[in-house]
């Protein structure tokens, strides 16, 4: 029996605490360890990872119970053996792999091959430790089989599930880029938007003021009829930027997208061209839709003249379609934001045409804002569409080849309200003193210009240039307002800041709101706050004055 089996047997048998430190020769040298040590053997001895004791040659000195379990191999054959002769590959260890930067020691995977030759995978910690002079390192080995059985298993994920993870993934990822494509493009027009509104809410005023004030027969009224009229256009195409960016819903109606579309029969006769023929088709069960009717008409136009201009001088058709969808989820993967619509029921609408169609590249570039294929200063129509669409809740997706046409077709949730009768309208009346207005406005112009218009209307007016000095005069003299008109993007304190302030004083003093941004979203936004109104800019003097009559209307009792 050599010395390290006969110091391996003793030790087993509790005999002594020893172990051997010594590479090799006839004869190792046996470290005996003290009494006191014995707790750390049995501790050792306990583990639940394997231990051994290796030399600076890469000899094993000292192997534990658990080791020998995870190599199916007796500790005696262990012990003095090379740490290669188990490794996977027989390749000896270098020393430096088993130091850490810190030199305090490493952390490694690796793959043992136990005495029956299966591979068994280890996470080995070692742990330099010097004994007498000699250099030797500690060694831990956590069984890792389990934890590689479980990746394993992973990894067996069939075909199918996989690729379906990875389509969920990429149909994220694209609709999370398009949505911030969105997002950034939205921000940019809405803001331009809001700055051309103020531009326009200085021109629709000021020449609905100069006009009231001239005689019917006056010369000036012609001209200035026209600056309204060209004024009130570019109000439109603000309003088009804002359907871009998505918050376009001024007017929402119940509405029946077939009333609309019989409604711009002729309008649609006279946007193609006189070499199309256009089929219109509605189906009576087209369900009712909460809709801006305005802004639907303009999808409609739209849609109709770029199909007119595909045909072009050629003889073609124009199909346009509308109807009931009942759309599960696979209906709605065909369509834009999918991951955003609801299964459920949707009308329909689409135009189709017989024209040349668009290739691929062409066709994924159709909504980004400016593209056109047509002449210069063209190409907002389908981004303000596809804008429209999204800010109704719907999607919309296109079918086009060349030389085979295209299709459009875009559905809307259904309403699940009913169309209520419009209650007839009654003149408000006021008396003569209609009171005094607190204004706070931080453009000049717009504060000017709308000073000059309550005052055409016949109330006094204290103006403020932004939103501290309007809560400062309010509290100051809070009796005197019939009402506070206020815009809601002011420098320092916002129109929303205001409002909180005045809700804290607890006045019951009304609030007219104006903004360039979407009426709608702006009452969702202010319930409860004490908003008695919304003004949209750019606004005419006649909406300035049947919003006043309406709010004063509002505070005579009966």
């Amino acid at each position: 029996m050599t010395a390290a089996e006969d110091a391996l047997r003793a030790i087993g048998a509790g005999e002594v605490d020893a172990f051997v430190v010594s590479d090799g020769g006839s004869d190792p040298r046996v470290f005996t360890l003290s009494t006191a040590d014995r707790p750390y053997r049995i501790f050792v001895e306990n583990m639940r990872d394997g231990a051994a004791t290796l030399s600076s040659g890469g000899l094993i000195l000292y192997a534990n119970h658990r080791l020998a379990q995870l190599l199916s191999c007796p500790r005696e054959v262990i012990v003095g053996s090379s740490l290669a002769r188990f490794l996977a590959g027989g390749l000896p260890i270098a020393p430096k792999q088993l130091k850490g930067p810190d030199g305090l020691g490493a952390t490694l995977e690796l793959d043992l091959l136990d005495d029956n030759g299966v591979a068994v995978s280890v996470l080995v910690g070692a742990s330099p430790l010097d004994v007498d002079g000699d250099q030797l390192t500690c060694l831990t080995f956590t069984d890792l089989r389990a934890q590689k059985a479980q990746e394993q298993e992973i990894a067996r994920l069939s075909h199918a599930q996989a690729k379906q993870i990875a389509d969920v993934r990429q149909e994220f990822a694209l609709d999370l880029a398009e949505s911030q494509k969105l997002e950034a493009l939205g921000v940019l027009a809405g803001g331009i938007a809001h700055d051309f509104n103020n531009l326009l809410t200085v021109i629709l005023g000021n020449a609905g003021v100069a006009l009231s004030t001239l005689a019917p027969e006056a010369r000036e009224r012609g001209p200035l009829a026209q600056v309204e009229l060209a004024a009130t256009r570019c109000a439109e195409l603000a309003r088009q930027m804002l359907a871009y960016s998505g918050k376009g819903k001024f007017v929402v109606e119940i509405l029946n997208l077939g009333e609309i579309l019989s409604g711009q029969a002729e309008l649609i006769e006279a946007a193609v061209s006189k070499t199309a023929v256009v089929a219109i088709e509605v189906a009576h069960d087209t369900p009712m839709v909460e809709a801006d009717a305005t802004q639907l008409r303009q999808v409609v136009l739209n849609l109709i003249t770029n199909a007119s201009e595909a045909i072009g001088d050629a003889t073609g058709t124009i199909s346009v379609r509308c109807g009931p969808i009942d759309a599960d989820r696979a209906f709605l993967s065909d369509y834009d934001f999918a991951g955003q619509l609801p299964a459920g029921k949707y009308a329909f609408f689409e135009v189709a045409d017989t024209g040349a169609g668009m290739d691929t590249e062409t066709k994924e570039k159709i909504f980004d804002p400016f593209f056109t294929t047509k002449f210069t200063g063209r190409g907002l129509g389908l981004a303000a569409v596809q804008g429209i669409v999204r800010g109704h809740g719907g999607g919309m997706k296109v079918r086009s080849a060349p030389g085979q046409g295209t299709a459009f077709t875009l559905i809307i949730p259904a309403s699940k309200k009913s169309a209520s009768p419009a209650a007839p309208s009654a003149a408000p009346v006021i008396g003569h003193t209609i009171g005094t207005v607190l204004v706070a406005e931080d453009n000049d112009a717009i504060r000017r210009m709308t000073v000059m218009m309550l005052e055409s209307i016949g109330l006094t007016v204290v103006s403020a240039s932004d939103g501290a000095e309007a809560l400062h005069l309010f509290e100051q003299r809070a009796d005197e307002f019939a009402f506070v008109l206020l815009d809601l993007m002011m420098p320092g304190m916002s129109g929303e800041e205001v409002i909180t302030e005045l809700g804290r004083i607890g006045t019951a003093t009304p609030i007219v709101l104006t903004s360039g941004y979407d009426a709608q979203e702006l009452s969702q936004r202010f319930v409860g706050r004490g908003v008695a109104a919304f003004l949209q800019k750019p606004y005419q003097l006649s909406q300035l004055r049947a919003t006043v009559l309406e709010v004063l209307t509002a505070q005579v009792p009966g």
